[in-house]
């Protein structure tokens, strides 16, 4: 043949070379994907395989993680509806005590007595609301509201859930604590127990004081000196409907007596005050002003804060929601060497940070007086300028001459103790109906995961037995293609055999 007689060019050398090459590609994409146990080892393989396998992966991750929070979420409802059950078994008993107290078989002891009882367990459930954590949220003081919990694989694939408070004053057990004289404890656990004292420095202070934790008196208490001449007090308080009242008091302070409380006692009896309460100084250093009320039980006098034009001004906690302990501060009007005195403590401004240490009780920034008040027992919140707190509270107890004797009290009570009951059960009713639907979504998620996970497979893995095939065929046909190549190899020598 004439491809044989030509040496430049040897055509079948060629030939065998090309196929070997072919083989060896064959061979190499082979071994990839043994090696691999994937199909698809880059996009040049399937381009459109690559795109939805990719796809199909982000997915199925989302589904497993989905299916993760739906667990976690599993774990706080579970966290939650615990110990609503021990709430629960304690309103049950509650509930028994009333059923008791209300038989009139019992004497007042008697009565007093099970008010004992009661007053412990409704501190156990306020216990028990602020206390119920997961992962550092609580969970039934009324603070975790619309929980978002992510249980799907995409945008919107959501469940919501909310809790409502489940304390004693969010379950309405109003009745039930007026009927055995359920109190809050005392201890200073109350802000206006002993309200709240803001010194700038500059002029005189106010220091009010709410005595009486049915709010039936209060004390003023004036310090420091101002200028002498004409000065202006206001008082702000509420009256016996919860109204928000306010009253300016025209003084004197004289160069002699500048402190001037009986020059603002005598104005006060002047107001609309002087009609229900008593005004009067106690003490001979002409600093202390008391009220209190002329028929006590007969009004609901709440004393809210003081300030005189002289200094700063003393504010008793706002309390929105009864005696419960709430208290705000303006920040801002605390200057330098000035002090916030918050139950008997005070808590002193200093210009910096490093002058802390050098300070009992040393601030200069909100986060520092905020980790104070924490310290000592108090929550905070708000923004700013604006420190809101709440003493923590520390349980109840009775106010033996507040507890009924009267059979019918405690029998109309018990509706109030039934709508509370009311309130736990379907809150745990709720909680475990989406208990059961974030089990069923957990299933769902974990069937979804696995079909995709057998699409993508069909997609992006390897069928082992027929790549060891290709791989055999490959090593076959590389043997063959370098055994021609070889032989390709020699057949330009028998063109010397025609040069004799």
């Amino acid at each position: 043949m004439a491809i044989n007689t030509v040496i430049n060019t040897n055509m079948m050398a060629l030939t065998a070379h090309r196929n070997l090459g072919q083989v060896g590609n064959r061979q190499n994409k082979a071994n990839q994907r043994l090696s691999s146990g994937k199909k698809i080892n880059s996009a040049a393989d399937d381009a459109a395989g690559l795109a939805i396998s990719e796809k199909m992966k982000a997915q199925i991750r989302g589904l497993d993680m989905a299916a993760k929070n739906s667990e976690d979420a599993i774990s706080l409802i579970q966290t939650a509806e615990g110990s609503l059950t021990e709430v629960n078994n304690m309103l049950t008993r509650v509930r028994e005590l009333t059923v008791q107290a209300a038989n009139d078989t019992n004497q007042k002891e008697d009565r007093e007595k099970i008010a004992q009882e009661v007053s412990q367990l409704l501190t156990e459930i306020d216990s028990i609301s602020d206390r119920t954590e997961f992962n550092e949220k609580k969970l039934n003081d009324g603070s975790f509201k619309d929980g978002f919990f992510q249980i799907g694989a995409n945008s919107g694939q959501s469940l919501g859930l909310s809790i409502e408070s489940m304390s004693v004053d969010g379950l309405g057990l109003d009745e039930i604590k007026n009927v055995f004289g359920v109190t809050n404890a005392g201890g200073g656990e109350h802000v206006q127990a002993s309200g709240i004292k803001i010194i700038d420095g500059a002029g005189q202070s106010v220091d009010v004081t709410q005595v009486d934790p049915a709010k039936q008196s209060a004390k003023i208490t004036i310090g420091g000196t101002a200028a002498a001449g004409d000065k202006t007090a206001t008082l702000v308080y509420k009256d016996d409907e919860g109204n928000l009242k306010q009253v300016e008091i025209k003084y004197t302070a004289t160069a002699a007596s500048n402190t001037t409380a009986s020059a603002i006692a005598d104005a006060l009896k002047q107001t609309e005050l002087g009609a229900n309460f008593d005004v009067a100084v106690d003490d001979a250093t002409d600093t202390q002003i008391n009220i209190s009320c002329k028929e006590p039980g007969s009004s609901k006098f709440e004393l809210v804060s003081f300030a005189t034009s002289g200094g700063s001004t003393g504010t008793v906690a706002k309390d929105t929601e009864g005696h419960n302990g709430k208290g705000q501060i303006d920040l801002s009007a605390v200057t330098d060497g000035g002090f916030v005195e918050i139950d008997g403590i005070k808590y002193n401004k200093v210009n910096n940070t490093a002058n802390t240490e050098n300070v009992e009780n040393g601030w200069s920034s909100r986060a520092e007086l905020e980790a104070l008040l924490k310290k000592n027992g108090y929550e905070t919140s708000g923004e700013d300028a604006t420190l809101s707190f709440k003493k923590i509270n520390k349980g109840y107890g009775i106010n033996n001459a507040q507890v009924s004797s009267n059979g019918e009290d405690y029998s109309r009570a018990l509706k109030n103790i039934d709508s509370a009951l009311k309130k736990v059960t379907t809150q745990r009713a709720n909680l475990g109906a989406n208990q059961n639907r974030l089990e069923y979504t957990i299933k769902n998620l974990e069937l979804s995961s696995e079909n995709l996970n057998g699409a993508r497979s069909r997609i992006e893995d390897t069928d082992m037995a027929k790549e060891m095939m290709n791989l055999t065929q490959a090593n076959v046909l590389q043997q063959a293609a370098t055994s021609i190549l070889a032989q390709a190899n020699q057949a330009p020598n028998n063109i010397t055999q025609l040069l004799g």
